[in-house]
């Protein structure tokens, strides 16, 4: 196994995190002492861990994917609750652009007349 490494009398399961990993776990690199000096039992020891930290990252990917998509379908949801439509972007390569240069421009006076309001309550004496 190439995860195995001796540093002194003992053996170590070291194995670098998947980059996609790092930033979720804070580690660039995976060690745990296999707390034996015998590389028979360190072999044994380290396909037990492999298997353990490959079910771990593969459930952590997992959860990002959906994690990710949960969000998306979230915002999707909450967007038509509000009255907006959602629309691919492959639909939306045959439009018109023009209507959502305008929508967007309509959400920043929205965004506007709000800062307005909140700063006039924030002024205000009661």
């Amino acid at each position: 196994m190439d995860y195995i490494t001796k540093r002194g009398n003992y053996y170590y399961y070291y194995r670098r995190t998947p980059k996609v990993l790092i930033d979720k776990i804070g580690k660039q690199y995976f060690k745990v002492s296999l707390k034996t000096d015998s590389k028979k039992l360190a072999l044994r020891k380290a396909i037990k861990v492999n298997t353990e930290i490959e079910a771990y990252w593969t459930s952590l990917f997992q959860q990002e994917i959906n994690h990710t998509e949960a969000r998306f379908n979230d915002a999707v949801n909450l967007a038509k609750h509000v009255g907006f439509n959602f629309t691919p972007i492959a639909d939306l390569v045959d439009e018109d652009m023009r209507q959502y240069v305008t929508f967007g421009s309509s959400l920043d006076s929205i965004g506007k007349d709000q800062t307005r309001l909140n700063n006039r309550c924030s002024t205000a004496s009661f």
